[in-house]
């Protein structure tokens, strides 16, 4: 997603934050080697780490006027129950993006 953020290509960006999003720890490349156990993916750093990658897909979309598809993966960040700073983040940007 950053390289293409770097080059300028917004919603290929945002959609590979969101394919990030949706790849489970048991099916990333990084744990298919066996070398390494993977993560639970209902822990709370894995809840963090996807909502993060959903917050920023979102943020993303909505630089591209892209607003059904922002306030879906928003509802996705406030759904998961990271908390903390990325639930919070997306309130505001919620707020924001609505007029309020």
């Amino acid at each position: 997603g950053e390289a293409y953020e770097a080059l300028g290509r917004t919603t290929q960006a945002a959609l590979e934050f969101e394919v990030a999003a949706a790849v489970l720890p048991h099916a990333d490349r990084a744990y298919l080697g066996g070398r390494e156990s993977p993560p639970d993916a209902d822990s709370s750093e894995q809840i963090t780490e996807r909502a993060s990658l959903w917050l920023r897909a979102a943020e993303l979309r909505h630089k591209v006027s892209d607003p059904e598809r922002r306030d879906t993966l928003l509802q996705r960040v406030l759904q998961a129950g990271a908390g903390g700073d990325v639930e919070e983040r997306a309130r505001e940007l919620q707020q924001e993006w609505r007029g309020r």
